[in-house]
C-alpha cells in the first residue's frame, strides 16, 4: 500500500493518522518510575488517532456512555493514593496525575 506523503486527508486509513502531528503512525503509552528509573508500564500499539486522555482512561466519551471501558487501561492500575506526573494531555485527571509543563 503506498503512503501519500504528509497529507492527512489523503491517507487511506484515518485511524492511523495523528491529527496533532499531521502524519500516520501508532501510539504507545509508557510509564517510568521516577524512583528506580525503570519502565513500569507499556500499552500499545494503538491507532495514532486515539487521544492521550482516552488511552489513559481506557475509553472515549462516547465509549463511556456505552459502558465500553477497557479495564486494562493505566488508570485502573494506579494504586490508591498514588499519582503520576503527566503532560497537558492528562491535565483533567487531577485525582491520578500531577500536571507538568514539558
Amino acid at each position: 500500500m503506498p503512503l501519500y506523503g504528509r497529507g492527512v486527508r489523503s491517507f487511506p486509513l484515518n485511524s492511523l493518522v495523528d491529527f496533532k502531528k499531521g502524519g500516520a503512525g501508532l501510539k504507545y503509552e509508557v510509564a517510568l518510575s521516577i524512583h528506580t528509573n525503570e519502565i513500569i508500564w507499556i500499552r500499545g500499539p494503538l491507532p495514532a488517532s486515539v487521544h492521550d486522555i482516552s488511552m489513559f482512561r481506557g475509553c472515549t466519551a462516547e465509549q463511556k456512555k456505552q459502558k465500553k471501558i477497557d479495564k486494562n487501561a493505566f488508570i485502573f492500575h494506579i494504586p490508591p493514593g498514588k499519582k503520576g506526573v503527566g503532560d497537558s494531555g492528562c491535565k483533567f485527571e487531577v485525582s491520578f496525575i500531577i500536571f507538568y509543563f514539558f
